[in-house]
């Protein structure tokens, strides 16, 4: 197993990521200001599957009901932002 780093973007609500199949989220934090998230991974497994997340500022509206999990919070300066992983 191997830990890799992913950039995070806040500048969309909605994004995916490509993963290795049975890919474990670690954590959601900042590394030198920039938001990122920490996966656990198998370099074994060559298949990756697409992965979606939202990420909304505190006081945004989303369809929670889409949410499969939360993922975590980080504040950046003024502004918190919540890190979900969806459905679709």
């Amino acid at each position: 197993m191997i830990i890799y780093k992913y950039n995070v973007p806040i500048e969309v609500s909605f994004f995916d990521l490509a993963l290795p199949l049975g890919a474990e989220i670690l954590a959601f934090q900042t590394q030198d200001g920039l938001p990122k998230l920490w996966v656990l991974v198998d370099p074994e497994y060559i298949h990756e599957v697409t992965r979606h997340f939202t990420i909304r500022g505190t006081g945004d509206f989303f369809d929670y009901k889409k949410a499969d999990s939360y993922i975590g919070t980080i504040q950046m300066s003024s502004y918190v932002w919540h890190l979900f992983e969806t459905k679709e």
